[in-house]
């Protein structure tokens, strides 16, 4: 199992405990406010927001010169920061390899599109498009 899947495992697991959304939205709170609290002024311009979505949402993917994934994610929802904290972590240094052998799995598996508006669950889908999509601009 590669390093994506794997952190997606642990983080089905640790939902799994989380008993009902008012503990998962603590969770994803938490997460945002211990992980997400840098402020990357470069980051939160027009170029970087995606346009679709319900809250303002930036972010930055790419490869970096050691061919692993990077990723940088602001966001004004504190859920939405949350969740991506949490797809940052599952992603984050990943190989073009792990990139395409893997698929985001956590979503269905924890019911977190369960707290999640129809908008911002598809800016999350357009979030991991994009991030797939990196592996095959690669080729």
């Amino acid at each position: 199992m590669n390093k994506v899947m794997k952190k997606q495992e642990e983080y089905i697991e640790i939902f799994s405990h989380l008993s009902d959304e008012f503990s998962q939205f603590n969770f994803l709170i938490n997460k945002a406010l211990t992980e997400g609290g840098y402020k990357d002024e470069g980051l939160r311009t027009n170029v970087n927001l995606l346009k679709s979505c319900q809250s303002k949402l930036w972010f930055r993917i790419g490869l970096g010169t050691n061919g692993k994934l990077y990723l940088n994610f602001d966001s004004d929802s504190v859920i939405l920061k949350g969740l991506l904290m949490v797809i940052k972590d599952i992603w984050e240094g990943a190989t073009l390899k792990e990139i395409e052998s893997s698929s985001f799995i956590l979503m269905k598996q924890v019911m977190v599109d369960d707290l999640l508006s129809t908008k911002r669950e598809s800016s999350i889908t357009i979030i991991i498009q994009k991030i797939q999509q990196v592996s095959k601009d690669s080729e």
